[in-house]
């Protein structure tokens, strides 16, 4: 105000009038304003950012030192959240619609079939494989490896059981091989999740949720199952429904590329093929980081006390151990 009041007197007494020496010293101060008050709504910006910043950073790091059940629970709650604001964002004539209507009645049931899991987690009652491989498949979904987290809804959904479709009555008589194709589980075989009805259910929601993460939250087709072109608006209003146009549109955000780690290789870099490791070893390596240290070995505790059972219950009937089984002898 005081340069702009100097040079007005200047001005005038260059002999120009006082009204285009007034109205030079207003712009001038004008200007000035208007340039303090951009510096300071720019200033304004980077410090919400900064305050956001920190506060998503609080926020991780609260969550991270919660229990795994707390962890798990909250990161379903939180994509739960993101697919219905998604379905409702869509309008009337969109959710009237057939697609619209069977995507909500779809959206809601998964939602009822995962309250047995949210229960089950947080009285610490989850079968401790089944709560391994669903930390396994949350963490691999929240670094957007669709494609990994499916196989391993795989391995937990079939497992190792003999008959995956649900056959366990397959003749009149029980056979001694009958134990490992039980309905229940067992300490010598492992049954698969399907014959648990609310472990089935709400593994299919989770199924289903992941499949509406790979719109809401796009990554490279690679690492994607069943990567839809074409798609219905009535799925939800991010990319109209379409794989494809949620990717291009991130990308347009500037979203995409993520940091993704390598997809993994059987292939070492010395030409040799690796071993894939075994799913029990995966399994006891994931549970070592979650601080299960004694993983599976309540299994072989069991059935080593069987086995000792067993001896001694043939010791005191006098009964000799049964023979061992040798291979027979090449006759070269």
């Amino acid at each position: 105000d005081a340069a702009a009041g100097s040079k007005a007197d200047a001005a005038a007494a260059g002999g120009e009038g006082p009204s285009k020496a007034a109205a030079a010293a207003a712009a001038e101060a004008s200007g000035a304003a208007a340039a303090d008050g951009e510096a300071g709504n720019a200033g304004d910006e980077v410090l919400a950012a900064f305050k956001a910043a920190a506060e998503r950073l609080a926020a991780q790091r609260a969550e991270a030192s919660l229990p795994v059940e707390e962890r798990m629970v909250r990161m379903l709650q939180r994509w739960c959240k993101m697919w219905e604001e998604d379905l409702e964002a869509r309008s009337e004539e969109v959710k009237q619609s057939g697609m619209g209507h069977t995507t909500t009645m779809v959206f809601k049931q998964s939602m009822t079939y995962l309250e047995p899991l949210y229960e089950r987690l947080r009285r610490r009652q989850l079968v401790e494989e089944l709560k391994v491989g669903l930390w396994v498949m949350i963490q691999l979904m929240a670094e957007r490896n669709y494609l990994a987290a499916n196989d391993v809804y795989l391995k937990l959904a079939i497992g190792n059981a003999p008959w995956p479709i649900g056959v366990t009555h397959v003749g009149l008589h029980e056979r001694s091989a009958r134990e490992k194709i039980s309905h229940v589980m067992n300490s010598s075989s492992q049954a698969h999740i399907m014959n648990d009805e609310a472990t089935r259910k709400f593994f299919q929601a989770i199924k289903r949720l992941m499949t509406a993460l790979q719109r809401l939250c796009p990554t490279d087709p690679s690492r994607c199952m069943d990567f839809d072109v074409a798609g219905d608006v009535g799925r939800g209003i991010a990319g109209s429904g379409s794989n494809r146009n949620a990717l291009l549109q991130a990308q347009a955000k500037g979203e995409l590329p993520l940091a993704l780690p390598a997809a993994p290789h059987l292939v070492a870099p010395d030409g040799s093929v690796k071993i894939p490791p075994k799913w029990a070893n995966v399994l006891r390596r994931h549970a070592q980081g979650m601080g299960i240290n004694n993983y599976g070995q309540a299994h072989d505790s069991d059935s080593d006390e069987e086995q000792a059972q067993q001896q001694q219950q043939r010791a005191q009937a006098g009964t000799p151990p049964p023979p061992r089984k040798t291979p027979p002898r090449s006759p070269l």
